[in-house]
């Protein structure tokens, strides 16, 4: 008995080995679509942040007051920041867009292009919706003729309606994979636990009430969540170091305090779970007759 009694624990270890690897695996796989969404937030903020209003300003307006002016609209909260293109530097841009040697102004005797205040919208106004009321302050505020403010209203909306369906496309596939680790991770743990259902029943028929009895599974799964969800969280930081040699503008995308809480998530919830399987398991074993067990 005393030898069989020192086996048996041996005999679990690679099951609850097993199942570590496996539940942070799962949690791996969560983590991913957690970090693709929260880089697609980053994305999308960044996206929204390169939206911008030209305002062509009448060649008569000096460099003092269109400095004047650019101050005045970096104020404005729906304004991230803004650059201003002089008609030398327009003429520039345009003739290497183009690709076209020839000077038009040799041509002409002048340059038609005016210079121009480019202000590049905040996230929260890169929406449809608040696209008319800046054009209203515009005018209203800074005597800006309708014809003077180019606001490509098509793209904003465009830009807004995909972001939207990836973003529900983003949550759909998280919520499918919650609840896929929720029944892998229950599996998982419960066939740990399968081993142990004779020892457990012992306890149990020798007089051991159910608290002495589940206290020390349920801290091991705890503890076994917790490992789980740690493995998982170191995995997905070498991973995105990893495609960070590779993709370097990744960097820009980083959000610290974000990543903090969806490690925090991914080690809460596979504590959670692993505590849950592993009362459940405990605890069906405990109800179930001698006879069922074999």
């Amino acid at each position: 008995m005393a030898q069989v009694g020192k086996k048996s624990p041996r005999k679990s270890k690679p099951t609850y080995i097993t199942s570590i690897l496996m539940v942070g695996l799962v949690l791996l796989m969560l983590g991913l679509v957690g970090m693709i969404g929260l880089h697609f937030q980053s994305l999308s903020t960044l996206i929204k942040e390169n939206v911008r209003v030209s305002l062509f300003l009448p060649d008569q307006m000096n460099e003092v007051e269109i400095m004047q002016l650019q101050k005045r609209l970096e104020t404005e909260s729906f304004v991230k920041y803004s650059e201003y293109t002089s008609k030398t530097q327009a003429k520039e841009d345009f003739l290497q867009l183009s690709g076209d040697e020839e000077d038009f102004e040799d041509l002409l005797g002048f340059n038609p292009l005016p210079a121009s205040l480019n202000l590049y919208l905040t996230a929260d106004y890169s929406h449809p919706d608040s696209l008319p009321g800046i054009r209203s302050l515009l005018s209203d505020k800074y005597s800006l003729d309708p014809d003077q403010v180019n606001i490509n209203e098509e793209l904003v909306s465009a830009i807004n309606t995909n972001l939207g369906l990836i973003g529900l496309v983003l949550i759909a596939v998280a919520l499918l994979l919650v609840v896929i680790a929720i029944v892998l991770i229950d599996s998982t743990v419960r066939l740990a636990m399968y081993s142990n259902r004779f020892l457990i029943k012992s306890m149990q028929l020798v007089g051991a009430d159910r608290w002495f009895i589940t206290k020390p599974y349920t801290l091991r799964g705890i503890f076994n969540g917790l490992v789980s969800g740690m493995l998982a969280v170191l995995a997905l930081i070498g991973l995105f170091y990893a495609a960070q040699q590779q993709i370097p503008e990744l960097v820009q995308l980083q959000n610290l305090p974000a990543w903090g809480g969806l490690f925090a998530a991914i080690i809460m919830l596979g504590i959670l779970i692993s505590w849950w399987s592993t009362h459940r398991a405990v605890t069906k074993y405990l109800k179930t007759k001698l006879d069922e067990l074999y």
